[in-house]
């Protein structure tokens, strides 16, 4: 099943299409809820792109935001900061399936942000988690979701 957002969807048989666009989202939603890493994807100021693994909250129901946490001193920031588009990447190894969000990448050191996107999982990276120097939460604003999967739901 290959989906785009619904906005992007032809309308032919509303029905159809919008049960596509439910089973779409389902099955999206199972693979950023069970796939624990994403890569990143920026662009350099040569205009190269660079993906990186990250580890990311899960996605807002409607796909429209993902927050994520790095270290102010990384080169994606430096990326980011120049061009903010982005795209994120799941794979789903166990469904064959993909989850990808291409959006505007917007790098946060709000003290409501550092709450809202901090993991346990970094205490290891951090000193003074969740409010290191270094850490700093972004988010992702997609303004363009694809999914592909070829799992079966029994």
């Amino acid at each position: 099943m290959l989906a785009d957002t619904p906005s992007s969807v032809p309308p032919t048989d509303k029905a159809a299409v919008d049960q596509s666009v439910v089973d779409a989202l389902a099955a999206a939603r199972s693979i950023t809820k069970n796939v624990r890493f994403a890569f990143l994807a920026t662009i350099d100021e040569k205009g190269y792109p660079h993906s990186r693994m990250v580890d990311p909250n899960e996605p807002e129901a409607d796909f429209a935001l993902v927050r994520m946490g790095t270290n102010k001193l990384t080169r994606k920031v430096a990326h980011l900061a120049k061009r903010p588009q982005a795209s994120l990447a799941y794979y789903d190894k166990e469904g064959i399936g993909y989850v990808q969000i291409v959006g505007d990448v917007v790098v946060d050191g709000s003290a409501h942000a550092l709450q809202k996107a901090w993991k346990s999982e970094w205490m290891m990276f951090y000193r003074d988690p969740p409010t290191c120097p270094h850490h700093r939460p972004s988010h992702a604003r997609a303004y363009h979701s694809r999914f592909m999967t070829c799992r079966t739901h029994h």
